[in-house]
C-alpha cells in the first residue's frame, strides 16, 4: 500500500510541475557585481603642520591640526570630503572640500586630490580680521587603509595656500580615522545565475 502511494505522489508531483529538474552546465561561472555598501563615512583627524611663509613662521613654525573629516564615495574610484579644520595655536578656522582620484582596489588606496574652501589665519600681525581671511586651496597625496569592514585610516600630506593678504603658504601630515555604517570601501559580491 506503501509503494503504491509513494508511486503515485510521485507521479503527481512530476506531471503537475511541482517537482522539477533544472539544466544545468557545470562548466558556467556565475555573473558577478561589485557594489559599495556605504557611500559615507566621517571622523576625527590629528596632524603636524609647517608653515613655508615669514609672515606665517612669526605666528608659528609648526601647528597642530585638528579637524572634523567627512567622505563621500561617488564612484569606484571618485570620492568628495569636505574637511573642517582648526590649527593650533590660535584660532585658525577654515574648511575645504576637496575632490580625490583613488587607485587601487580594496585594503590600501592610495589617492590624488584637489581642494578649494575657505580659512582664516589668526595671526597678531595681521591689523585687521580681513586680512587674514582668504579663499584657500590645496593640493593632496594620500592613501585609504582598510582597517576593518566599517573603519580606515586615510593619511595625507597636503600643501595648502591660502589667499589672504601674505599668501600663507603650509604642508604637513594629517592622519583621520574615518567610521562608517554598514561597510565602507569594502566589495560585495553578488552572483546572478
Amino acid at each position: 500500500m506503501r509503494l503504491h502511494l509513494a508511486i503515485a505522489f510521485t507521479s503527481l508531483c512530476l506531471f503537475s510541475g511541482i517537482a522539477k529538474a533544472e539544466n544545468l552546465n557545470l562548466q558556467e561561472k556565475p555573473e558577478t557585481t561589485s557594489v559599495y555598501l556605504s557611500p559615507y563615512a566621517y571622523g576625527p583627524g590629528l596632524g603636524g603642520l609647517f608653515a613655508l611663509n615669514d609672515t606665517l613662521k612669526a605666528q608659528s613654525k609648526a601647528f597642530m591640526k585638528l579637524s572634523f573629516s567627512q567622505n563621500w564615495r561617488l564612484q569606484e574610484h571618485l570620492d568628495l570630503g569636505l574637511d573642517l579644520d582648526w590649527w593650533l595655536p590660535g584660532s585658525n578656522l577654515g574648511g575645504l572640500l576637496n575632490v580625490n582620484y583613488v587607485f587601487g582596489g580594496e585594503g590600501f588606496r592610495p589617492f590624488i586630490g584637489a581642494g578649494l574652501g575657505f580659512m582664516h589665519i589668526d595671526n597678531p600681525s595681521y591689523n585687521s580680521w580681513g586680512n587674514g581671511f582668504g579663499i584657500a586651496g590645496e593640493a593632496i597625496l594620500g592613501a585609504f587603509i582598510d582597517l576593518s569592514d566599517n573603519t580606515h585610516l586615510r593619511i595625507r600630506v597636503p600643501f595648502e595656500i591660502v589667499g589672504d593678504s601674505q599668501m600663507d603658504r603650509i604642508a604637513g601630515l594629517d592622519i583621520a580615522v574615518l567610521f562608517s555604517l554598514p561597510t565602507y570601501g569594502t566589495k560585495v559580491k553578488k552572483l546572478k545565475y
